[in-house]
């Protein structure tokens, strides 16, 4: 209802946060070029997962082992290794590319295939 309300009101540009995979989609329906971003994904079925990877434009892994498995494979960004979190579309990767630049103190950052697993990772991943 927000994202309808804030349409209508001339917000041109969205960033939504979702938790119910079906919300990315009526999002993504209604306004194509809003950012999407999933978050608390722990418990997520696979069907979810494959949804949320169709729909947004950033997901948190959380402690989930399907997003990681689903949605992994096709970040063009990952930020973070542990709780990763997966730019899945160009405008994913420019918004987590714009907070990493807002960040005061030293980032470390290395080109590699992803995903990349952390050595802390959430257990159990669910």
């Amino acid at each position: 209802a927000g994202v309808f309300a804030a349409k209508n009101a001339g917000h041109e540009h969205l960033v939504v946060t979702i938790h119910d995979p079906e919300d990315a989609k009526r999002v993504r329906e209604h306004d194509p070029d809003a950012i999407i971003i999933a978050v608390h994904t722990t418990g997520y079925s696979a069907g979810d997962a494959e949804m949320v990877r169709q729909y947004t434009d950033i997901v948190t892994a959380c402690a989930s082992s399907v997003v990681r498995e689903i949605c992994g494979p096709y970040a063009v960004l990952q930020a973070g290794s542990s709780v990763p979190v997966y730019a899945l579309t160009p405008a994913g990767k420019h918004l987590i590319l714009l907070r990493m630049a807002a960040i005061d103190y030293p980032l470390f950052t290395t080109h590699a295939d992803l995903p990349v697993s952390g050595e802390r990772c959430p257990k159990p991943l669910v």
